[in-house]
């Protein structure tokens, strides 16, 4: 199987013609879903606090969230390729909800956010994973970059409202309505999920997979799946020290009116998704995947030494733009090294090193704004990026790309 080559692509309007029914309904559910969770996203850096916590207690938490994400991905690919997507599906925004229902039953306790949090880290694994395999699967293969620049713009949207939502709401103190927010926008998802038809059965069999040989049973890891995860790992963990912390940062610079970065970052990050996947698929993978790292890594910077409000935000653009641009083109790596009846796996193995990219800028932000100062974890960030970046040079100079008729 060949991968990382260009194609000759179509044009957008046929392209999105090709998109089925289902693959919109996946994406309106995820919309929600990611609004459930960004809500909180932002409101635990100001609810810690409120609690009696530090800055490192804050950055545990949010790991805390990824870490049970990252342990429980490989169970969930394995359940993904052996059982139907509506009833995983389904099992994450149970687990979601429980999670909200204890913070709030119990909002006082740092008992029991963890606990929280450990539910909604199993729901948001259980759901993120299904919800890319099932996108993976139900796309063309000519159009993977590009539905997957679509489906991962839908994550974005929910990034453009949610946050300040959280934000607003928790720098009021209003704790108990954010997490009333969050519970309604999970039941949101659960009626969206309820209409895709296509995920009542086994995909691996409504489309017909290997037809001629019996189904396998899933697997708890795919190698094929490392050297994407390890590339989106180096981005996640950017994303991981930056976006949770924002207040923070915005307050230790003193600049004012920055409540525009979520949305900033949301649209840069989709027009660059919507460019970038279609770019992807005609000029192969690394076309884009390269600059998008060395976009990333400039925007970073100007973030982190910004002394306005207005470099803060144009910043924080370029930084979207960055980001935008690689992660279509490496989830559509993966399904390229991968067939479709493995894609559980695939996406459960590549998701895990996102997640534990996310935990570990997460976790590293937390203490080095207890130690030194969000500086210096912001200058980390953008060298574990550049080791991103660096990777996928090595890789374009050891396996050449050429360029193919589709």
């Amino acid at each position: 199987m060949s991968y990382g080559t260009g194609r000759h692509g179509m044009s957008v309007i046929a392209s999105l013609q090709k998109i089925p029914k289902d693959f919109w309904l996946l994406c309106l559910a995820t919309v929600f879903f990611y609004s459930a969770t960004h809500t909180l996203t932002t409101m635990l850096p100001l609810y810690v606090p409120h609690l009696g916590y530090g800055a490192d207690v804050s950055g545990g938490v949010l790991a805390l969230f990824l870490v049970v994400s990252v342990i429980t991905r490989p169970w969930v690919g394995k359940l993904y390729d052996e059982r139907p997507p509506r009833e995983l599906f389904i099992a994450g925004i149970f687990f979601f909800v429980v999670g909200t229902l204890v913070l709030l039953l119990f909002p006082s306790s740092i008992i029991a956010l963890i606990i929280a949090r450990v539910f909604q880290g199993i729901g948001f694994s259980i759901f993120n994973s299904t919800s890319y395999s099932f996108a993976t699967q139900i796309l063309d293969d000519k159009l993977q970059a590009q539905g997957i620049g679509i489906f991962s713009s839908s994550i974005k949207i929910a990034m453009g409202y949610a946050p300040a939502i959280g934000w607003i709401l928790a720098d009021k103190s209003l704790f108990i309505p954010t997490m009333w927010v969050s519970l309604a926008f999970s039941l949101l998802t659960m009626g969206s999920i309820s209409q895709i038809k296509s995920a009542r059965s086994r995909l691996a069999t409504s489309l017909k997979i290997a037809t001629d040989k019996p189904l396998k049973k899933g697997r708890l890891f795919n190698a094929k799946a490392v050297f994407p995860g390890v590339l989106i790992a180096t981005n996640s963990f950017v994303y991981g020290a930056l976006i949770p912390f924002v207040p923070l940062i915005v307050a230790g610079k003193g600049l004012t009116h920055v409540e525009g970065f979520h949305f900033v970052y949301a649209l840069a990050i989709v027009a660059s998704r919507l460019f970038g996947g279609g770019a992807s698929d005609r000029l192969g993978r690394f076309f884009t995947i390269v600059p998008g790292f060395g976009v990333l890594i400039i925007g970073l910077l100007w973030i982190n030494y910004s002394q306005s409000t207005w470099q803060f935000l144009l910043a924080t653009a370029l930084y979207g733009i960055g980001s935008g641009v690689i992660q279509p083109s490496i989830v559509a790596l993966v399904a390229d090294r991968t067939q479709r009846e493995e894609r559980g796996s695939a996406m459960a193995t590549y998701t895990m090193h996102s997640d534990f990219g996310q935990a570990a800028g997460m976790l590293a932000m937390g203490y080095m704004g207890k130690l030194m100062n969000f500086n210096a974890g912001l200058d980390l960030a953008a060298l574990v990026v550049l080791g991103g970046l660096l990777l996928a040079v090595f890789y374009c100079k050891s396996h050449p790309i050429q360029k193919t008729e589709a």
